[in-house]
């Protein structure tokens, strides 16, 4: 499998800011440098950078391989239980909150038509 990559001519990597992105379309560090695994997109983003700026140069496409018979797994059991175990019990906590709001709220409820009693009822 191969990943591609766009550097300019100063070294640096495009970065992708999406929707509403804020920031710098280059980047310096390779770990926020948006991967293409089609040729096709790669080059179709070259060509816009080539057009719209052409006073920066062409950017370059750096293509790596990919070997899925090295690919280290990660086991992902403990972090996964961690994870799960963590919104159990913020979950629980939420339910307790909301619990103790409702009894509160009924509590009002109930002086609230107590009061409206006493002033229906005669002495």
């Amino acid at each position: 499998m191969t990943i591609y990559v766009i550097r300019n001519r100063e070294g640096r990597f495009f970065h992708a800011k999406g929707y509403g992105g804020h920031g710098s379309s280059w980047v310096e560090a390779f770990e926020s440098a948006r991967l293409y695994t089609k040729l096709g997109a790669a080059k179709s983003r070259v060509t816009f950078f080539r057009r719209k700026w052409p006073e920066y140069g062409t950017p370059e496409i750096l293509a790596f391989e990919l070997d899925l018979a090295r690919a280290q797994v990660l086991d992902m059991t403990d972090s996964t239980a961690k994870s799960i175990a963590a919104k159990q019990k913020r979950e629980l906590k939420q339910a307790e909150v909301m619990k103790a709001r409702k009894i509160a709220q009924l509590q009002e409820e109930q002086i609230h038509i107590q009061q409206q009693l006493a002033k229906l009822t005669p002495l």
